[in-house]
């Protein structure tokens, strides 16, 4: 039914009525409730829609992944433009989280970037610690992911060993070294072809290990005691490299040459740790298909596939 024959609908129902204001006036209230339900039923569809997504959403759940962090993190990206529409000058983080009703412990087992973790209350207390406001980042998610875990396993205690792949520029190793760890942070060699990339993105500390602290997250007596850094391809682990409590790395194993280098990492790192190390790294992964995803030598996506291999490699 079009507008046209609404209002005539409504003409037919108001022609009565004597008095000509009082008429116009009814007409125009009917055709705007009208209208109301109209966008109504406009929203009802939108729901309708949005429901199917998520029903969609949990098809792609593995028992290998928790489903709720699944579901949380795809819905997160649903409701992208919603929290687009806040001023972008503005923090996103607090002004969605300024009152925090999360109370359940965490539990730090392989999963996905989720908006759930943002919320907790050691989101905000670890951001604080690498002198940065709490955004809704995945990079933030990966480093505040990272720290949770090494602390909720002992690892971040005084005299601690511990070894970062393709360090970048992060504030791990400094936080690290602030809490007593001994911290050898690794990279390209920066005089090397492969670096150049890095160092345009500002994402190479360039053999400068001050550049690991420019935060001044750790005192500097501290920082030059407990961290070290050397040159490292990802590919070609020395043996010296042993005994370390735990290693990471954050979004740094899929750019070493392809899948098939990337899962050989995943197997080869552990042989830098002591019995009962913690390997924790972060990549990317795959949500929308299990056989079409982006291969080359300079950056892979995991699929849920590739992420089972490598299970199966390490259990055997």
């Amino acid at each position: 039914m079009n507008n046209y024959d609404i209002k005539k609908i409504i003409d037919d129902i108001v022609w009565w009525i004597q008095f000509k204001n009082l008429r116009n006036n009814i007409r125009k209230l009917l055709i705007n409730n009208y209208a109301v339900n109209n966008k109504i039923n406009e929203l009802l569809n939108i729901m309708y829609n949005l429901h199917n997504e998520v029903n969609d959403i949990k098809n792609i759940n593995y028992t290998n992944f928790n489903e709720l962090n699944i579901i949380k993190n795809n819905l997160y990206y649903l409701n992208t433009k919603i929290i687009n529409s806040f001023n972008a000058k503005e923090n996103q983080f607090e002004k969605i989280y300024t009152v925090n009703n999360y109370n359940k412990p965490l539990i730090c087992t392989s999963q996905l970037c989720n908006q759930e973790f943002f919320g907790l209350p050691l989101y905000q207390y670890w951001c604080n610690k690498i002198l940065e406001k709490p955004h809704f980042r995945r990079k933030q998610w990966e480093f505040i992911y990272i720290i949770q875990t090494l602390y909720k396993n002992g690892c971040l205690e005084e005299g601690k060993k511990g070894l970062v792949f393709g360090v970048g520029k992060e504030p791990l190793p400094a936080l690290f070294a602030s809490m007593g760890c001994k911290i050898l942070a690794t990279d390209l060699d920066f005089n090397i072809e492969q670096s150049k990339g890095w160092i345009e993105a500002n994402q190479h500390a360039q053999n400068d290990i001050n550049k690991l602290n420019e935060r001044n997250i750790c005192p500097d007596k501290i920082f030059n005691k407990n961290v070290s850094f050397m040159p490292l391809d990802m590919n070609e682990i020395p043996d010296t490299l042993k005994d370390f409590y735990f290693n990471w790395s954050s979004c740094a194993l899929e750019h070493i040459g392809g899948l098939e280098n990337s899962i050989n990492f995943i197997i080869n790192n552990l042989k830098t740790l002591k019995s009962g190390g913690i390997a924790v790294h972060t990549t990317e992964y795959n949500l929308s298909s299990n056989e079409d995803t982006f291969l080359n030598p300079y950056n892979i996506i995991f699929r849920k596939k590739d992420i089972l291999e490598t299970v199966k490699i390490l259990e055997e």
